[in-house]
Protein backbone atom coordinates (compact mmCIF):
# COMPACT_ATOMS: atom_id res chain seq x y z
CA UNK A 1 0.00 0.00 0.00
CA UNK A 2 3.02 2.14 0.94
CA UNK A 3 4.87 1.73 -2.43
CA UNK A 4 1.43 2.71 -4.50
CA UNK A 5 0.61 5.77 -2.68
CA UNK A 6 4.23 7.02 -3.62
CA UNK A 7 4.28 6.13 -7.39
CA UNK A 8 0.80 7.91 -7.00
CA UNK A 9 2.70 11.00 -5.63
CA UNK A 10 5.26 10.72 -8.06
CA UNK A 11 3.12 11.23 -11.40
CA UNK A 12 1.54 13.85 -9.33
CA UNK A 13 4.85 15.68 -9.12
CA UNK A 14 5.78 15.20 -12.72
CA UNK A 15 2.31 16.62 -13.72
CA UNK A 16 2.53 19.25 -11.79
CA UNK A 17 5.87 20.55 -13.51
CA UNK A 18 4.94 20.10 -16.50
CA UNK A 19 2.30 22.25 -16.23
CA UNK A 20 4.69 25.05 -15.16
CA UNK A 21 6.37 24.82 -18.28
CA UNK A 22 3.51 24.60 -20.53
CA UNK A 23 3.64 21.36 -21.56
CA UNK A 24 0.40 20.42 -22.51
CA UNK A 25 -0.65 17.11 -22.94
CA UNK A 26 -2.06 17.00 -26.89
CA UNK A 27 -5.57 16.31 -27.05
CA UNK A 28 -4.89 13.76 -29.55
CA UNK A 29 -2.16 12.58 -27.06
CA UNK A 30 1.25 13.11 -27.14
CA UNK A 31 3.26 15.64 -25.68
CA UNK A 32 3.41 19.14 -26.64
CA UNK A 33 6.46 20.87 -26.02
CA UNK A 34 6.61 24.90 -24.19
CA UNK A 35 6.12 28.01 -26.44
CA UNK A 36 9.53 30.23 -26.60
CA UNK A 37 9.64 33.91 -27.41
CA UNK A 38 10.19 34.23 -31.69
CA UNK A 39 12.53 36.90 -33.09
CA UNK A 40 12.46 40.02 -30.55
CA UNK A 41 14.78 42.22 -32.49
CA UNK A 42 12.90 45.00 -34.21
CA UNK A 43 13.69 45.80 -37.85
CA UNK A 44 13.27 49.83 -38.19
CA UNK A 45 13.28 51.21 -42.06
CA UNK A 46 14.66 54.59 -42.89
CA UNK A 47 14.30 57.66 -41.00
CA UNK A 48 11.24 60.06 -42.33
CA UNK A 49 11.05 63.42 -41.67
CA UNK A 50 8.12 64.22 -40.15
CA UNK A 51 9.15 68.16 -38.91
CA UNK A 52 12.00 69.45 -40.28
CA UNK A 53 14.28 71.44 -38.44
CA UNK A 54 14.86 74.83 -39.19
CA UNK A 55 17.87 77.15 -38.50
CA UNK A 56 16.73 78.31 -35.08
CA UNK A 57 14.24 75.33 -34.21
CA UNK A 58 14.53 71.69 -33.96
CA UNK A 59 12.71 69.32 -36.21
CA UNK A 60 11.41 66.00 -35.83
CA UNK A 61 11.98 62.42 -37.54
CA UNK A 62 10.28 58.47 -37.40
CA UNK A 63 11.33 55.15 -38.45
CA UNK A 64 8.36 52.21 -38.35
CA UNK A 65 9.62 48.56 -37.33
CA UNK A 66 8.70 46.35 -40.54
CA UNK A 67 7.91 43.28 -38.47
CA UNK A 68 6.07 44.85 -35.63
CA UNK A 69 5.28 48.78 -37.46
CA UNK A 70 6.96 49.53 -34.01
CA UNK A 71 7.36 53.66 -34.30
CA UNK A 72 10.26 55.37 -33.04
CA UNK A 73 10.95 59.29 -32.82
CA UNK A 74 14.34 60.88 -32.89
CA UNK A 75 14.79 64.97 -32.49
CA UNK A 76 16.69 67.12 -36.02
CA UNK A 77 18.97 69.21 -34.38
CA UNK A 78 18.48 72.55 -35.16
CA UNK A 79 20.50 73.91 -38.55
CA UNK A 80 22.17 76.88 -37.33
CA UNK A 81 22.23 79.83 -40.34
CA UNK A 82 24.88 79.46 -43.20
CA UNK A 83 26.48 82.98 -43.89
CA UNK A 84 26.91 83.88 -47.30
CA UNK A 85 28.34 86.84 -47.91
CA UNK A 86 26.88 90.25 -49.63
CA UNK A 87 29.58 91.40 -51.40
CA UNK A 88 30.56 95.20 -51.55
CA UNK A 89 29.46 97.50 -54.08
CA UNK A 90 31.56 100.53 -54.68
CA UNK A 91 29.84 103.66 -54.93
CA UNK A 92 30.62 106.06 -58.28
CA UNK A 93 29.65 109.62 -59.28
CA UNK A 94 26.92 108.28 -60.88
CA UNK A 95 25.05 106.23 -58.10
CA UNK A 96 25.13 104.74 -54.36
CA UNK A 97 26.87 101.89 -53.23
CA UNK A 98 26.63 99.25 -50.60
CA UNK A 99 28.67 98.47 -48.00
CA UNK A 100 29.46 94.03 -47.52
CA UNK A 101 27.10 92.47 -45.40
CA UNK A 102 25.77 88.94 -44.80
CA UNK A 103 22.57 86.63 -45.07
CA UNK A 104 21.60 83.20 -44.53
CA UNK A 105 21.06 81.00 -47.91
CA UNK A 106 18.95 78.44 -46.50
CA UNK A 107 15.98 81.16 -44.06
CA UNK A 108 17.17 84.46 -45.86
CA UNK A 109 17.38 86.63 -42.15
CA UNK A 110 19.75 89.65 -42.86
CA UNK A 111 22.82 88.92 -40.71
CA UNK A 112 24.66 91.76 -41.54
CA UNK A 113 22.97 94.58 -43.43
CA UNK A 114 24.77 96.66 -45.87
CA UNK A 115 24.86 100.22 -45.40
CA UNK A 116 24.07 102.66 -48.48
CA UNK A 117 27.47 104.47 -49.27
CA UNK A 118 27.11 108.03 -50.90
CA UNK A 119 27.61 109.07 -54.44
CA UNK A 120 31.26 109.81 -54.77
CA UNK A 121 32.66 112.86 -56.34
CA UNK A 122 33.59 112.90 -59.88
CA UNK A 123 37.62 111.92 -60.65
CA UNK A 124 37.95 114.59 -62.94
CA UNK A 125 40.92 115.10 -65.22
CA UNK A 126 43.02 118.36 -65.23
CA UNK A 127 41.26 121.89 -66.45
CA UNK A 128 41.48 122.42 -69.97
CA UNK A 129 41.95 126.21 -70.86
CA UNK A 130 38.92 126.30 -73.98
CA UNK A 131 38.97 130.15 -73.96
CA UNK A 132 41.58 132.51 -73.05
CA UNK A 133 40.53 134.85 -70.79
CA UNK A 134 40.81 139.00 -72.11
CA UNK A 135 41.32 142.22 -70.86
CA UNK A 136 37.19 143.01 -71.66
CA UNK A 137 35.97 139.09 -71.86
CA UNK A 138 36.22 136.62 -69.40
CA UNK A 139 37.65 132.57 -70.52
CA UNK A 140 36.70 129.38 -69.64
CA UNK A 141 38.31 126.34 -68.36
CA UNK A 142 37.03 122.91 -68.42
CA UNK A 143 37.78 119.30 -66.60
CA UNK A 144 35.98 116.14 -67.32
CA UNK A 145 35.04 112.78 -65.91
CA UNK A 146 36.85 110.00 -65.89
CA UNK A 147 34.45 107.74 -65.24
CA UNK A 148 30.98 109.02 -66.67
CA UNK A 149 32.04 111.87 -69.06
CA UNK A 150 30.36 114.60 -67.14
CA UNK A 151 32.13 118.09 -68.08
CA UNK A 152 32.74 120.84 -65.17
CA UNK A 153 33.29 124.29 -66.34
CA UNK A 154 34.32 127.36 -64.96
CA UNK A 155 35.26 130.54 -65.87
CA UNK A 156 38.49 132.72 -65.95
CA UNK A 157 38.43 135.52 -64.80
CA UNK A 158 39.12 139.05 -67.00
CA UNK A 159 42.75 140.13 -67.00
CA UNK A 160 44.01 143.05 -64.65
CA UNK A 161 46.51 145.24 -66.06
CA UNK A 162 45.80 149.11 -65.61
CA UNK A 163 47.38 152.40 -64.57
CA UNK A 164 46.01 152.30 -60.89
CA UNK A 165 47.63 155.82 -60.45
CA UNK A 166 50.70 158.05 -61.54
CA UNK A 167 52.53 161.40 -60.45
CA UNK A 168 55.20 163.13 -61.87
CA UNK A 169 58.73 163.90 -60.30
CA UNK A 170 60.91 167.07 -61.59
CA UNK A 171 64.12 165.97 -61.85
CA UNK A 172 66.56 167.01 -64.63
CA UNK A 173 63.98 165.76 -67.05
CA UNK A 174 60.44 165.52 -66.48
CA UNK A 175 59.52 161.86 -65.03
CA UNK A 176 55.97 160.48 -65.33
CA UNK A 177 55.70 157.50 -62.92
CA UNK A 178 53.35 155.34 -63.73
CA UNK A 179 52.07 152.61 -61.55
CA UNK A 180 50.65 149.08 -62.69
CA UNK A 181 48.16 147.29 -61.15
CA UNK A 182 48.58 143.65 -62.57
CA UNK A 183 46.53 140.49 -61.62
CA UNK A 184 48.38 138.04 -60.00
CA UNK A 185 48.23 135.50 -62.67
CA UNK A 186 49.96 137.59 -65.48
CA UNK A 187 52.80 139.24 -63.34
CA UNK A 188 55.36 137.04 -64.68
CA UNK A 189 54.64 137.11 -68.39
CA UNK A 190 53.31 140.68 -68.86
CA UNK A 191 54.45 143.69 -70.67
CA UNK A 192 53.86 147.20 -70.31
CA UNK A 193 54.35 148.84 -73.34
CA UNK A 194 54.64 152.77 -73.44
CA UNK A 195 54.47 154.45 -76.92
CA UNK A 196 55.59 158.39 -76.96
CA UNK A 197 55.73 159.72 -79.74
CA UNK A 198 57.14 157.25 -82.33
CA UNK A 199 59.35 155.26 -79.78
CA UNK A 200 57.74 152.50 -78.58
CA UNK A 201 59.28 150.66 -75.33
CA UNK A 202 58.41 147.59 -73.56
CA UNK A 203 58.84 146.36 -70.12
CA UNK A 204 58.61 143.26 -68.92
CA UNK A 205 56.55 142.90 -65.63
CA UNK A 206 59.28 140.76 -63.92
CA UNK A 207 62.14 143.57 -64.41
CA UNK A 208 60.22 146.42 -62.84
CA UNK A 209 60.63 148.18 -59.34
CA UNK A 210 57.55 147.18 -57.06
CA UNK A 211 56.21 149.44 -54.98
CA UNK A 212 54.58 148.34 -51.48
CA UNK A 213 51.60 148.98 -52.46
CA UNK A 214 52.20 145.93 -54.88
CA UNK A 215 51.65 147.97 -57.79
CA UNK A 216 54.83 147.55 -60.87
CA UNK A 217 56.46 151.47 -61.12
CA UNK A 218 57.03 152.31 -65.23
CA UNK A 219 59.09 155.79 -65.29
CA UNK A 220 58.78 157.54 -68.43
CA UNK A 221 61.11 160.51 -68.62
CA UNK A 222 59.98 163.28 -71.32
CA UNK A 223 61.72 166.68 -72.62
CA UNK A 224 60.45 170.14 -71.50
CA UNK A 225 58.50 170.08 -74.54
CA UNK A 226 56.58 167.02 -74.43
CA UNK A 227 54.44 168.32 -71.87
CA UNK A 228 51.24 167.67 -74.03
CA UNK A 229 52.49 164.62 -75.86
CA UNK A 230 50.57 161.67 -75.18
CA UNK A 231 52.00 158.67 -73.03
CA UNK A 232 49.92 156.01 -74.47
CA UNK A 233 50.08 152.49 -72.38
CA UNK A 234 49.07 149.09 -73.20
CA UNK A 235 49.33 145.98 -70.99
CA UNK A 236 50.45 142.80 -72.99
CA UNK A 237 49.81 139.15 -72.04
CA UNK A 238 50.29 136.54 -74.48
CA UNK A 239 47.92 137.35 -77.37
CA UNK A 240 45.52 139.52 -75.08
CA UNK A 241 46.13 143.27 -75.48
CA UNK A 242 44.71 146.02 -73.07
CA UNK A 243 42.55 148.94 -74.35
CA UNK A 244 45.00 151.72 -74.73
CA UNK A 245 44.86 154.46 -72.24
CA UNK A 246 46.38 157.90 -72.77
CA UNK A 247 48.23 160.10 -70.03
CA UNK A 248 50.11 163.52 -70.16
CA UNK A 249 51.81 165.81 -67.86
CA UNK A 250 49.24 168.82 -68.81
CA UNK A 251 46.32 166.02 -68.05
CA UNK A 252 48.31 165.75 -64.36
CA UNK A 253 48.95 169.53 -64.29
CA UNK A 254 45.06 169.83 -65.04
CA UNK A 255 44.25 167.77 -61.91
CA UNK A 256 46.54 169.00 -59.48
CA UNK A 257 45.41 172.74 -60.41
CA UNK A 258 41.41 171.57 -60.02
CA UNK A 259 42.31 169.87 -56.33
CA UNK A 260 42.49 172.68 -53.79
CA UNK A 261 43.87 170.35 -51.28
CA UNK A 262 46.95 170.57 -53.38
CA UNK A 263 47.24 174.15 -53.67
CA UNK A 264 50.74 174.10 -52.48
CA UNK A 265 51.76 172.79 -55.70
CA UNK A 266 49.68 175.13 -58.13
CA UNK A 267 52.47 177.72 -58.62
CA UNK A 268 54.95 174.83 -59.61
CA UNK A 269 52.41 173.47 -61.86
CA UNK A 270 51.94 176.77 -63.41
CA UNK A 271 55.27 177.67 -63.94
CA UNK A 272 56.20 173.79 -65.55
CA UNK A 273 53.29 174.47 -67.93
CA UNK A 274 54.98 178.20 -68.56
CA UNK A 275 58.63 176.77 -68.92
CA UNK A 276 57.31 173.80 -71.40
CA UNK A 277 55.11 176.18 -73.90
CA UNK A 278 58.33 177.98 -74.23
CA UNK A 279 60.04 174.97 -74.67
CA UNK A 280 57.74 173.67 -77.36
CA UNK A 281 57.57 177.48 -78.68
CA UNK A 282 61.58 177.44 -79.10
CA UNK A 283 62.52 174.35 -80.69
CA UNK A 284 58.87 174.52 -82.67
CA UNK A 285 57.48 170.80 -81.41
CA UNK A 286 54.15 170.74 -81.35
CA UNK A 287 53.58 174.57 -80.63
CA UNK A 288 49.49 174.35 -82.01
CA UNK A 289 48.82 173.25 -78.39
CA UNK A 290 51.28 174.79 -76.34
CA UNK A 291 51.37 173.35 -72.65
CA UNK A 292 50.12 176.79 -70.88
CA UNK A 293 47.17 176.68 -73.04
CA UNK A 294 44.19 178.00 -70.60
CA UNK A 295 46.37 178.72 -67.88
CA UNK A 296 46.84 182.14 -66.20
CA UNK A 297 50.88 182.42 -65.31
CA UNK A 298 52.06 185.38 -63.13
CA UNK A 299 54.72 187.12 -64.08
CA UNK A 300 57.83 186.62 -61.79
CA UNK A 301 61.14 188.04 -61.03
CA UNK A 302 63.35 188.54 -63.69
CA UNK A 303 66.57 186.83 -64.56
CA UNK A 304 69.24 189.12 -62.66
CA UNK A 305 72.45 190.62 -63.70
CA UNK A 306 74.99 189.12 -62.06
CA UNK A 307 75.34 185.23 -60.71
CA UNK A 308 75.24 184.50 -56.90
CA UNK A 309 77.74 182.12 -57.38
CA UNK A 310 80.62 183.72 -59.91
CA UNK A 311 82.76 180.95 -62.09
CA UNK A 312 86.09 179.39 -60.63
CA UNK A 313 88.50 177.49 -61.88
CA UNK A 314 91.33 176.25 -59.50
CA UNK A 315 94.45 174.67 -60.44
CA UNK A 316 95.68 173.36 -63.07
CA UNK A 317 96.83 170.47 -65.75
CA UNK A 318 99.21 169.91 -67.80
CA UNK A 319 97.22 170.45 -71.75
CA UNK A 320 93.96 171.20 -70.29
CA UNK A 321 92.07 174.72 -71.08
CA UNK A 322 88.52 175.15 -70.46
CA UNK A 323 86.93 176.53 -73.39
CA UNK A 324 83.08 177.29 -73.05
CA UNK A 325 80.22 176.17 -70.34
CA UNK A 326 76.69 175.62 -71.99
CA UNK A 327 73.23 174.55 -70.73
CA UNK A 328 71.68 171.53 -72.38
CA UNK A 329 68.01 172.09 -72.19
CA UNK A 330 66.52 169.61 -75.40
CA UNK A 331 65.88 166.53 -73.46
CA UNK A 332 67.06 167.47 -70.09
CA UNK A 333 68.78 170.01 -68.03
CA UNK A 334 72.24 169.17 -68.21
CA UNK A 335 75.63 171.21 -67.72
CA UNK A 336 78.35 170.83 -70.59
CA UNK A 337 82.07 171.72 -70.06
CA UNK A 338 83.91 172.02 -73.34
CA UNK A 339 88.06 172.03 -73.48
CA UNK A 340 90.67 171.83 -75.29
CA UNK A 341 93.06 168.99 -74.81
CA UNK A 342 97.07 168.36 -75.93
CA UNK A 343 96.19 165.35 -75.89
CA UNK A 344 93.29 162.70 -76.22
CA UNK A 345 90.40 162.82 -73.37
CA UNK A 346 92.09 159.22 -72.49
CA UNK A 347 94.80 160.79 -71.48
CA UNK A 348 92.92 162.21 -68.90
CA UNK A 349 90.44 161.60 -66.02
CA UNK A 350 87.19 163.72 -65.28
CA UNK A 351 84.95 163.58 -62.51
CA UNK A 352 82.39 165.44 -60.96
CA UNK A 353 80.09 164.51 -57.58
CA UNK A 354 81.97 161.18 -57.39
CA UNK A 355 81.02 160.27 -60.78
CA UNK A 356 83.89 159.50 -63.93
CA UNK A 357 82.94 160.71 -67.47
CA UNK A 358 84.53 159.65 -70.75
CA UNK A 359 84.83 162.90 -72.92
CA UNK A 360 82.94 163.10 -76.29
CA UNK A 361 85.10 165.03 -78.83
CA UNK A 362 82.91 167.84 -81.13
CA UNK A 363 84.44 170.38 -83.34
CA UNK A 364 88.14 169.57 -82.23
CA UNK A 365 87.09 170.17 -78.42
CA UNK A 366 86.45 167.97 -76.03
CA UNK A 367 82.94 167.99 -74.10
CA UNK A 368 81.97 166.23 -70.70
CA UNK A 369 77.94 166.66 -70.22
CA UNK A 370 77.24 166.20 -66.30
CA UNK A 371 72.89 165.58 -65.64
CA UNK A 372 71.09 165.37 -62.78
CA UNK A 373 70.26 169.00 -63.09
CA UNK A 374 67.28 169.56 -61.44
CA UNK A 375 64.95 172.54 -61.39
CA UNK A 376 65.51 173.41 -57.69
CA UNK A 377 69.48 173.00 -58.53
CA UNK A 378 70.08 175.67 -61.19
CA UNK A 379 71.79 178.23 -58.72
CA UNK A 380 74.34 175.53 -57.29
CA UNK A 381 77.76 175.14 -58.78
CA UNK A 382 78.86 171.97 -60.48
CA UNK A 383 82.25 171.08 -60.38
CA UNK A 384 84.28 169.57 -62.77
CA UNK A 385 87.51 168.14 -62.47
CA UNK A 386 90.55 166.94 -64.50
CA UNK A 387 93.76 165.49 -63.85
CA UNK A 388 96.26 164.62 -66.15
CA UNK A 389 98.75 161.57 -66.14
CA UNK A 390 101.07 163.36 -63.59
CA UNK A 391 98.03 164.13 -61.01
CA UNK A 392 97.63 167.60 -61.72
CA UNK A 393 94.21 168.62 -61.71
CA UNK A 394 92.34 171.86 -62.72
CA UNK A 395 88.77 172.49 -61.35
CA UNK A 396 86.04 174.15 -62.71
CA UNK A 397 83.00 175.31 -60.22
CA UNK A 398 80.04 176.49 -62.30
CA UNK A 399 76.36 177.13 -61.91
CA UNK A 400 73.90 176.75 -64.61
CA UNK A 401 72.18 180.37 -63.45
CA UNK A 402 75.90 181.48 -64.48
CA UNK A 403 74.86 180.00 -67.88
CA UNK A 404 71.29 181.90 -67.76
CA UNK A 405 72.25 184.80 -67.08
CA UNK A 406 75.20 185.18 -69.68
CA UNK A 407 72.75 184.05 -72.39
CA UNK A 408 69.97 186.37 -71.55
CA UNK A 409 71.90 189.51 -72.07
CA UNK A 410 72.95 188.00 -75.80
CA UNK A 411 70.82 185.51 -76.83
CA UNK A 412 67.79 185.67 -79.25
CA UNK A 413 64.41 186.96 -78.25
CA UNK A 414 63.11 183.01 -78.46
CA UNK A 415 65.40 182.33 -75.74
CA UNK A 416 65.99 184.93 -73.51
CA UNK A 417 61.94 183.72 -73.40
CA UNK A 418 62.84 179.91 -72.48
CA UNK A 419 65.22 181.13 -70.28
CA UNK A 420 62.89 183.30 -68.29
CA UNK A 421 60.03 180.81 -67.96
CA UNK A 422 63.47 178.10 -66.94
CA UNK A 423 64.46 180.76 -64.24
CA UNK A 424 60.64 181.15 -62.48
CA UNK A 425 60.40 177.41 -62.73
CA UNK A 426 63.54 176.89 -60.66
CA UNK A 427 62.49 179.50 -57.76
CA UNK A 428 59.15 177.89 -57.54
CA UNK A 429 60.66 175.02 -57.43
CA UNK A 430 63.18 175.77 -55.04
CA UNK A 431 60.96 177.61 -52.85
CA UNK A 432 58.48 174.61 -52.41
CA UNK A 433 62.11 172.29 -52.16
CA UNK A 434 62.61 174.49 -49.32
CA UNK A 435 59.55 174.48 -47.65
CA UNK A 436 59.66 170.47 -47.47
Amino acid sequence: MKKLFRELWIVAAVWLALSAVGLQASAEGGIELPIIPGDTTHRYGAWTVETPATCTEDGLQYSICSICNKRKTQTIPALGHNAVTDIAVPATCTSTGLTEGSHCDRCGLVLVAQETTPITEHPFGDWTVTKDPTFTEEGQKEKTCSVCGKTAAEALPLLVGKVDKWNIVLKDALQVNLHILLGENIQEDAQVEITLGDAVTKHNAASLEKTQEGLFRVPVELAAAQMTQAITVRILWGTATSQPVSYSVRQYADTVLADNAQSQYHDLVRKMLHYGAAAQTYFAYEAEELANSGIQVSDGPQIPETAPKPVQILGSAEGVQLHSVSLVYRDRIALRYYFRLDGTGEDYTFTAGGSTFTPQEKDGLYCVEIPGITPEMLDQQVVLEVTDGAGNSLSAAYSPLNYIIRMNTKGSDSLKVLLKALYQYHLSAKALWLAE
